[in-house]
Protein backbone atom coordinates (compact mmCIF):
# COMPACT_ATOMS: atom_id res chain seq x y z
CA UNK A 1 0.00 0.00 0.00
CA UNK A 2 2.90 2.41 0.55
CA UNK A 3 3.70 1.54 -2.63
CA UNK A 4 0.36 3.01 -4.02
CA UNK A 5 1.19 6.38 -1.85
CA UNK A 6 4.35 6.72 -3.36
CA UNK A 7 3.11 5.87 -6.86
CA UNK A 8 0.17 8.37 -7.05
CA UNK A 9 1.52 11.01 -5.04
CA UNK A 10 5.13 11.00 -6.58
CA UNK A 11 5.52 8.69 -9.45
CA UNK A 12 2.23 9.72 -11.75
CA UNK A 13 2.38 13.35 -10.88
CA UNK A 14 6.26 13.15 -12.03
CA UNK A 15 5.28 10.86 -15.50
CA UNK A 16 2.61 13.46 -16.18
CA UNK A 17 5.44 16.49 -16.07
CA UNK A 18 7.44 14.01 -17.97
CA UNK A 19 5.22 13.77 -21.21
CA UNK A 20 4.49 16.90 -21.34
CA UNK A 21 8.38 18.12 -21.38
CA UNK A 22 8.54 15.05 -23.74
CA UNK A 23 6.09 16.55 -26.37
CA UNK A 24 7.36 19.95 -25.68
CA UNK A 25 11.33 18.67 -26.91
CA UNK A 26 9.52 16.39 -29.86
CA UNK A 27 8.17 19.45 -31.34
CA UNK A 28 11.18 21.34 -31.29
CA UNK A 29 12.99 18.84 -33.11
CA UNK A 30 10.29 18.27 -35.71
CA UNK A 31 10.33 22.59 -35.99
CA UNK A 32 14.49 21.99 -36.31
CA UNK A 33 13.91 19.67 -39.31
CA UNK A 34 11.61 22.21 -40.79
CA UNK A 35 8.86 19.79 -40.96
CA UNK A 36 4.97 21.25 -40.71
CA UNK A 37 2.16 20.39 -38.32
CA UNK A 38 -1.38 20.46 -39.96
CA UNK A 39 -3.99 20.10 -37.26
CA UNK A 40 -6.88 17.78 -38.58
CA UNK A 41 -9.44 19.02 -35.59
CA UNK A 42 -8.31 15.07 -34.12
CA UNK A 43 -6.98 16.55 -31.17
CA UNK A 44 -10.01 18.12 -29.22
CA UNK A 45 -11.47 14.72 -29.78
CA UNK A 46 -9.30 13.00 -27.42
CA UNK A 47 -9.19 15.35 -24.92
CA UNK A 48 -12.66 14.73 -24.45
CA UNK A 49 -12.24 11.28 -24.51
CA UNK A 50 -10.24 11.49 -21.83
CA UNK A 51 -12.41 14.06 -20.18
CA UNK A 52 -15.27 11.71 -20.53
CA UNK A 53 -13.11 8.29 -19.26
CA UNK A 54 -11.99 11.02 -16.20
CA UNK A 55 -15.41 11.47 -14.91
CA UNK A 56 -16.88 8.38 -15.35
CA UNK A 57 -14.27 7.20 -13.23
CA UNK A 58 -14.74 9.78 -10.47
CA UNK A 59 -18.75 9.16 -10.76
CA UNK A 60 -17.75 5.25 -9.81
CA UNK A 61 -15.39 5.77 -6.98
CA UNK A 62 -18.30 8.29 -5.94
CA UNK A 63 -20.77 5.95 -6.39
CA UNK A 64 -18.93 3.52 -3.78
CA UNK A 65 -17.94 6.36 -0.86
CA UNK A 66 -21.85 7.21 -1.19
CA UNK A 67 -22.70 3.30 -0.98
CA UNK A 68 -19.91 2.85 2.40
CA UNK A 69 -21.71 6.34 4.06
CA UNK A 70 -25.55 4.77 3.57
CA UNK A 71 -24.48 1.70 5.05
CA UNK A 72 -22.67 3.46 7.50
CA UNK A 73 -25.93 5.07 8.52
CA UNK A 74 -28.16 1.61 8.38
CA UNK A 75 -25.67 -0.19 10.92
CA UNK A 76 -25.82 2.81 12.94
CA UNK A 77 -29.98 2.76 13.12
CA UNK A 78 -29.47 -0.47 14.00
CA UNK A 79 -27.27 0.07 16.94
CA UNK A 80 -29.17 2.33 18.22
CA UNK A 81 -32.49 0.05 18.57
CA UNK A 82 -30.48 -2.36 20.13
CA UNK A 83 -28.13 -0.71 22.63
CA UNK A 84 -32.01 1.62 23.77
CA UNK A 85 -33.17 -2.21 24.27
CA UNK A 86 -30.93 -3.65 26.11
CA UNK A 87 -31.49 -1.03 28.76
CA UNK A 88 -34.87 -2.74 29.44
CA UNK A 89 -33.85 -6.31 29.11
CA UNK A 90 -33.87 -8.33 32.49
CA UNK A 91 -30.49 -10.75 33.25
CA UNK A 92 -29.29 -12.57 32.23
CA UNK A 93 -30.38 -11.12 28.48
CA UNK A 94 -29.46 -7.90 28.96
CA UNK A 95 -26.07 -9.23 30.13
CA UNK A 96 -25.71 -11.76 26.68
CA UNK A 97 -26.78 -8.70 24.82
CA UNK A 98 -24.56 -6.15 26.24
CA UNK A 99 -21.58 -8.05 25.77
CA UNK A 100 -22.53 -8.74 22.44
CA UNK A 101 -22.64 -5.42 21.37
CA UNK A 102 -19.56 -5.05 23.46
CA UNK A 103 -17.75 -7.22 21.55
CA UNK A 104 -19.18 -5.57 17.81
CA UNK A 105 -17.61 -2.00 18.61
CA UNK A 106 -14.65 -3.76 19.25
CA UNK A 107 -14.66 -5.31 15.99
CA UNK A 108 -15.42 -2.24 14.44
CA UNK A 109 -13.15 -0.53 16.71
CA UNK A 110 -10.63 -2.30 14.62
CA UNK A 111 -11.83 -2.45 11.41
CA UNK A 112 -10.83 1.61 11.42
CA UNK A 113 -7.56 1.23 11.51
CA UNK A 114 -5.24 0.62 8.66
CA UNK A 115 -3.53 -2.33 9.86
CA UNK A 116 -7.36 -3.76 10.99
CA UNK A 117 -8.73 -6.95 10.32
CA UNK A 118 -9.04 -8.06 6.94
CA UNK A 119 -12.37 -8.13 5.28
CA UNK A 120 -12.59 -12.23 5.94
CA UNK A 121 -11.42 -11.99 9.13
CA UNK A 122 -14.26 -9.11 10.17
CA UNK A 123 -16.83 -11.08 8.59
CA UNK A 124 -15.54 -14.36 10.48
CA UNK A 125 -15.76 -11.93 13.68
CA UNK A 126 -19.19 -10.34 13.07
CA UNK A 127 -20.71 -14.05 12.49
CA UNK A 128 -18.81 -15.54 15.35
CA UNK A 129 -20.08 -13.51 17.89
CA UNK A 130 -23.87 -13.54 16.10
CA UNK A 131 -23.68 -17.41 16.56
CA UNK A 132 -22.92 -16.85 20.02
CA UNK A 133 -25.95 -14.53 20.81
CA UNK A 134 -28.19 -16.95 18.78
CA UNK A 135 -27.33 -20.23 20.70
CA UNK A 136 -28.05 -18.13 23.92
CA UNK A 137 -31.33 -16.80 22.34
CA UNK A 138 -32.54 -20.18 21.36
CA UNK A 139 -32.05 -21.76 25.04
CA UNK A 140 -33.50 -18.80 26.90
CA UNK A 141 -36.81 -18.95 24.36
CA UNK A 142 -36.78 -22.80 25.24
CA UNK A 143 -37.21 -21.71 29.40
CA UNK A 144 -38.74 -18.51 28.73
CA UNK A 145 -41.83 -19.00 26.31
CA UNK A 146 -43.27 -15.73 26.82
CA UNK A 147 -40.35 -13.74 25.86
CA UNK A 148 -40.68 -15.62 22.47
CA UNK A 149 -42.01 -12.29 20.64
CA UNK A 150 -39.21 -10.35 21.74
CA UNK A 151 -36.64 -13.01 21.00
CA UNK A 152 -37.27 -12.80 17.40
CA UNK A 153 -37.15 -9.32 17.40
CA UNK A 154 -34.41 -9.14 18.68
CA UNK A 155 -33.36 -11.98 15.96
CA UNK A 156 -34.96 -9.73 13.63
CA UNK A 157 -32.32 -6.66 14.88
CA UNK A 158 -29.35 -8.80 14.67
CA UNK A 159 -29.47 -10.48 11.58
CA UNK A 160 -30.23 -6.90 10.15
CA UNK A 161 -27.09 -5.13 11.76
CA UNK A 162 -24.97 -8.20 10.88
CA UNK A 163 -26.20 -7.88 6.90
CA UNK A 164 -25.68 -4.43 7.31
CA UNK A 165 -22.00 -4.29 8.37
CA UNK A 166 -21.04 -6.89 6.22
CA UNK A 167 -22.07 -5.27 3.49
CA UNK A 168 -20.51 -2.45 4.79
CA UNK A 169 -16.95 -4.59 5.00
CA UNK A 170 -17.44 -5.78 1.97
CA UNK A 171 -17.62 -2.44 0.19
CA UNK A 172 -14.12 -1.66 0.79
CA UNK A 173 -13.37 -4.04 -1.90
CA UNK A 174 -14.97 -2.39 -4.32
CA UNK A 175 -12.77 -0.23 -6.32
CA UNK A 176 -12.45 1.77 -9.57
CA UNK A 177 -11.33 -1.64 -11.96
CA UNK A 178 -7.84 -1.47 -11.74
CA UNK A 179 -7.75 -1.57 -15.91
CA UNK A 180 -9.68 1.70 -16.11
CA UNK A 181 -7.30 3.18 -13.54
CA UNK A 182 -4.44 1.92 -16.27
CA UNK A 183 -5.91 3.12 -18.83
CA UNK A 184 -6.52 6.41 -17.71
CA UNK A 185 -3.23 6.98 -16.43
CA UNK A 186 -1.78 5.38 -19.78
CA UNK A 187 -4.70 8.19 -21.28
CA UNK A 188 -3.07 11.11 -19.26
CA UNK A 189 0.36 10.97 -20.27
CA UNK A 190 -0.56 10.84 -23.44
CA UNK A 191 -2.40 13.68 -23.31
CA UNK A 192 -0.01 15.24 -21.75
CA UNK A 193 2.68 15.02 -24.33
CA UNK A 194 -0.25 16.14 -27.16
CA UNK A 195 -0.47 18.78 -24.80
CA UNK A 196 3.50 19.62 -24.32
CA UNK A 197 3.74 19.21 -28.45
CA UNK A 198 1.10 21.27 -29.35
CA UNK A 199 1.81 24.10 -27.22
CA UNK A 200 4.90 24.37 -28.83
CA UNK A 201 4.90 23.35 -32.02
CA UNK A 202 1.54 26.92 -31.64
CA UNK A 203 4.36 28.83 -30.33
CA UNK A 204 2.54 29.11 -27.60
CA UNK A 205 5.33 29.58 -24.61
CA UNK A 206 2.33 30.43 -21.98
CA UNK A 207 2.17 27.42 -20.03
CA UNK A 208 -0.97 27.97 -18.90
CA UNK A 209 -2.91 25.29 -20.38
CA UNK A 210 0.08 22.67 -19.50
CA UNK A 211 -0.08 23.10 -16.01
CA UNK A 212 -3.95 23.45 -15.41
CA UNK A 213 -4.14 19.88 -17.30
CA UNK A 214 -1.26 18.84 -14.82
CA UNK A 215 -2.89 19.66 -11.62
CA UNK A 216 -6.39 18.86 -12.66
CA UNK A 217 -5.46 15.35 -14.01
CA UNK A 218 -3.00 14.46 -11.05
CA UNK A 219 -5.68 15.97 -8.30
CA UNK A 220 -8.32 13.59 -10.13
CA UNK A 221 -6.63 10.89 -10.42
CA UNK A 222 -5.19 10.70 -7.06
CA UNK A 223 -9.13 11.55 -6.10
CA UNK A 224 -9.92 7.88 -7.54
CA UNK A 225 -7.60 5.75 -5.95
CA UNK A 226 -8.12 7.55 -2.46
CA UNK A 227 -11.66 7.47 -2.31
CA UNK A 228 -11.19 3.67 -3.33
CA UNK A 229 -9.00 3.11 -0.30
CA UNK A 230 -11.12 4.19 2.80
CA UNK A 231 -8.75 3.00 5.19
CA UNK A 232 -5.64 4.77 4.01
CA UNK A 233 -6.84 7.53 1.69
CA UNK A 234 -7.24 10.80 2.77
CA UNK A 235 -10.70 10.82 2.07
CA UNK A 236 -12.23 9.01 4.82
CA UNK A 237 -15.85 7.65 5.87
CA UNK A 238 -17.58 9.49 8.67
CA UNK A 239 -17.97 7.11 11.18
CA UNK A 240 -19.02 9.22 13.95
CA UNK A 241 -22.69 8.60 14.23
CA UNK A 242 -21.50 4.98 15.15
CA UNK A 243 -18.89 6.55 17.32
CA UNK A 244 -21.40 8.68 19.17
CA UNK A 245 -23.70 5.45 19.59
CA UNK A 246 -20.89 3.36 21.01
CA UNK A 247 -20.40 6.90 23.42
CA UNK A 248 -23.84 6.24 24.26
CA UNK A 249 -23.41 2.60 25.18
CA UNK A 250 -20.30 2.78 26.79
CA UNK A 251 -22.38 5.98 29.34
CA UNK A 252 -24.88 3.28 29.88
CA UNK A 253 -22.27 0.78 30.96
CA UNK A 254 -21.00 2.98 33.66
CA UNK A 255 -24.34 4.22 34.66
CA UNK A 256 -25.13 0.77 35.85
Amino acid sequence: MIFQYIFFFLIYPAALYFSIYIGILYAKKRVKLNKVWKSIGLESSLVSIYSLLLSFSLVLSSNHAANRNHEIYAVADRLSVLVKKAKYYDEPLKQHLQTYLKSFFEIHDKNLKVNGFSTSRVVAEVIKIDQNLDKFLIQHQKTNAETSAEIDRILTHITNLRSSYIRLTENYNQSTPTLIIAILIVYSLLIGFLIGFMMNIENNQTFILAGIFFFISWVMVAAIWDQDHPNLGFIQPNYQSITDISSIFNSHLKGE
